[in-house]
């Protein structure tokens, strides 16, 4: 073949490998569990604008890292809210790495065997089918085969070269990508990188692979994330190595073919079945091979075919060291059909030359049987487009949406799935959609799931009106628990043997009023976002009726000022789930707040609901509780504000009157202790008119006071922002504190009580307790 045929050939075949990566890419629907749960996880990413931690459910999701959801995240946020975005990034992998096997073909061997090695492995069924499911395998496959190109390129240099040293960095930097896709398992290849260096004895080489650098470039690729989010997730670490690696590598704690048979279940199905159509060429390459393979001297000799040893290590060593593990999934062989596609081209070239120039050539028998093997290979993606599966979450959305759209009233609902993972039902509906088991869940998580139980518990207090998803056979268990609650409910038929219980929720029936508190929150990061989640859920189980914003609300200042989005990004986005559901938030003005205008623009802004004042007052419930949201930056200074402050604190009917401000009257953290100047101006004032809790924020710190006068103070300056180690030690004003974790504080107030619970990011509570009302109103002459 001459060398324009062979640009003319390589042409050809990367048009054909772009064309089976994603021809009908988007055209099904996602299917449960793995599709719907990555997906979902991605979806949730880009609503709230937080990329660091996972979510599911708006709730941590730790069981892979984040290349994945990085990746379906973008094809989201680049091509649309669709499967097409979903899968887009898949089809793109797919394709690079089959390009990637030609390449190494070429550099091994030659065209022919690239060219081939690239077809082989585009057409061969479990690579093709694993590209339209969105799974790691399909990313990981690209970073492993990345690496081990970048690997082979550095050793074929012929001499020590700058060249060389950067094909080394490079695939140290492509496994620290695919330590991100999926953990531990990204440095199989290294494995056989290892000793194939170490069997070859070209050890004038060896130390290009175990610089410093080389190691320094995977550590700055590969571990800043889990960095972060051991630090930010307490436990998490504990979590990642009993569980993610102890867990799937020892134990038999995920059940995935754990027996000493699983490889063979596992793998030789997947290593036969799925190489097809290419593995019916292996008997006859054996057969015309059998003399050389099958000696000891031939495997002896293997060092001296460094090409050969390299494929055999890069096949052998990955999948006996998953052998050995104790969790085995069928995809997680697919990164070593690059090995299997190169083998088979190699052999192909050599056995059957005359099939190869037929299929590169796309004549004869050889090219027909090609043709025939794309129309069938793309005909079942657009086939499966069509096919109601029981799994398919968008044919389950398409069964249900009508009859929940058609239910009476508008109340808000959420999906609750007994028993199953429908994750994809929030992508198709845009609603909540939570899990409920009816026994215990003994499968590893960081945040376990809720029960049945638990679920129909909290809707006394909540606004969303379930809509429990489940199979038939689980109706005797869920409908006795509904009417023991009194709750009504209808009873509708859903897709593949499922029925929807549609439930009725009435006003809510118990006479109190639910606040949160959250001061410093608007940095737009992780934190601020894992916050949110957490009253997202305080407000799923009891309904909150409002939300303080104690100050520093959008803190995205930078040199040219507030970006054009701040409010998207720091505000809209990171409580996406919260004002989705209609949960109002009422702000107080922080320092950050007033810079260039910011007071102007806050006070307007109308989801701070400040109604174009610095200062205000709201009242929840009938009369139950008054919050009263002072300007802290400029009361000193104020004399109207405290006119203001005096008179309608002594005006206010309210059983509760709750004072909200950004900065500290009293405070035990090192930063901003207790401020004399503010205690002598306002002190007074809030003794006489009996108020009852001050919150204040600044502090980028949790912590509750003794009382005061009768006075409670709490700081929770801690919504977006944490100074570690912020709080001053052994301080007897201090009741609680908590300055290593943010904290959401929640209150629930009744007429006589005020109960308050301080959560951490994991839902964990970090604090709670009770308070009681003041004692009768002192005047300012009795505090001295």
């Amino acid at each position: 073949m001459e060398p324009e045929n062979y640009r003319r050939s390589w042409l050809i075949v990367a048009v054909l490998t772009i064309v089976l990566a994603f021809a009908f890419q988007g055209s099904r629907g996602l299917w449960e569990p793995d599709e719907g749960r990555y997906v979902r996880c991605a979806y949730e990413m880009v609503k709230t604008g937080d990329w660091v931690t996972p979510q599911i459910n708006y709730q941590p999701h730790f069981t892979k890292p984040p290349m994945t959801y990085w990746l379906i995240a973008s094809g989201l946020s680049l091509v649309g809210m669709n499967e097409w975005g979903a899968r887009a990034f898949h089809g793109l992998t797919f394709a690079l790495t089959a390009l990637l096997v030609g390449f190494l073909g070429k550099k091994m061997w030659n065209d022919r065997v690239g060219m081939m090695a690239c077809l082989i492995y585009a057409t061969t069924v479990l690579p093709f089918l694993a590209a339209n499911t969105v799974t790691t395998d399909t990313i990981l496959a690209f970073f492993e085969t990345l690496a081990v190109v970048c690997f082979w390129l550095s050793r074929r240099t012929r001499e020590e070269t700058v060249t060389s040293s950067v094909w080394a960095l490079a695939m140290w930097f492509a496994l620290g990508l695919a330590f991100l896709t999926k953990g531990p398992a990204g440095l199989l290849p290294l494995a056989a990188i290892i000793v194939y260096t170490v069997t070859v004895r070209d050890r004038k080489r060896l130390p290009a692979f175990v610089t410093l650098i080389g190691i320094m470039v995977f550590a700055v690729t590969a571990l800043p994330w889990y960095v972060a989010v051991v630090r930010q997730h307490e436990g998490l670490l504990s979590y990642f190595f009993g569980h993610e690696v102890v867990g799937r590598i020892v134990t038999a704690e995920h059940r995935r073919n754990p027996s000493w048979f699983g490889p063979i279940k596992a793998y030789l199905p997947t290593l036969t079945i799925g190489a097809f159509p290419w593995a019916a060429y292996w008997p006859v390459l054996l057969r015309r091979s059998k003399p050389q393979v099958f000696r000891l001297s031939w495997w002896k000799g293997l060092r001296e075919r460094p090409k050969a040893l390299f494929l055999v290590l890069w096949f052998g060593i990955p999948l006996t060291l998953l052998s050995f593990s104790s969790s085995r999934l069928p995809f997680y062989v697919l990164p070593l059909f690059a090995a299997l596609a190169l083998a088979t081209a190699r052999g192909l070239s050599l056995c059957l030359p005359e099939r190869v120039s037929e299929i590169l050539s796309f004549r004869g028998r050889g090219g027909i049987a090609v043709a025939l093997l794309l129309v069938a290979l793309i005909g079942s993606k657009g086939v499966a487009a069509h096919i109601a599966w029981k799994r398919d979450s968008r044919a389950m959305w398409n069964g249900i949406k009508d009859a929940i759209h058609r239910r009476p009233g508008n109340t808000p609902y959420e999906i609750v799935v007994v028993h199953e993972n429908y994750d994809g039902l929030e992508f198709y509906s845009h609603a909540n959609v939570e899990f409920v088991t009816t026994r215990e869940r003994t499968s590893p998580a960081f945040v376990h799931d809720e029960t049945l139980r638990e679920e129909i518990a909290e809707l006394d207090a909540s606004h969303y009106a379930p809509m429990f998803l489940a199979k038939a056979k689980h109706m005797s268990t869920i409908l006795p628990e509904l009417r023991r609650r009194g709750l009504g409910y209808s009873v509708a038929d859903a897709p593949f043997e499922h029925k929807l219980i549609l439930c009725e929720i009435g006003a809510r029936r118990d006479d109190v009023v639910r606040l949160a508190a959250i001061g410093d929150a608007g940095t737009g990061d992780s934190r601020q976002t894992m916050i949110g989640s957490v009253l997202y859920h305080v407000d799923q189980d009891t309904s909150l009726d409002g939300i303080l914003l104690l100050g520093d609300n959008i803190v995205g200042w930078n040199e040219t000022g507030l970006p054009e989005d701040a409010y998207r990004e720091y505000f809209e986005a990171p409580y996406a789930p919260l004002l989705s559901s209609g949960v109002p938030f009422y702000a107080a003005l922080g320092n950050h707040d007033t810079r260039e205008g910011g007071t102007y623009r806050q006070t307007l802004y109308p989801l701070f609901n400040m109604e174009d004042r610095r200062y205000y007052s709201r009242v929840f419930g009938d009369e139950m509780v008054e919050v009263f949201f002072l300007d802290s930056n400029t009361i000193k200074r104020d004399p109207q504000q405290v006119a203001w402050v005096n008179d309608s604190l002594s005006r206010s009917r309210a059983a509760w009157k709750v004072v909200a401000l950004h900065h500290p009257i009293y405070s035990t953290a090192k930063e901003y202790p207790s401020d004399p100047s503010m205690i002598e101006l306002l002190e007074p004032i809030l003794v006489k008119n009996g108020v009852d809790l001050v919150l204040c924020g600044h502090n980028h710190i949790y912590e509750r006071l003794r009382p005061v006068h009768g006075i409670h103070y709490i700081t929770a300056g801690s919504g977006g922002k944490l100074s570690r180690g912020g709080l001053a030690p052994n301080s007897s004003m201090r009741a609680a504190g908590n300055d290593e974790e943010n904290v959401a504080l929640v209150l629930q107030f009744d007429a006589e009580t005020c109960r308050f619970t301080a959560y951490g990011p994991n839902e964990e509570v970090v604090d709670q307790g009770k308070i009681t009302h003041v004692l009768p109103a002192k005047t300012a002459a009795q505090l001295n």
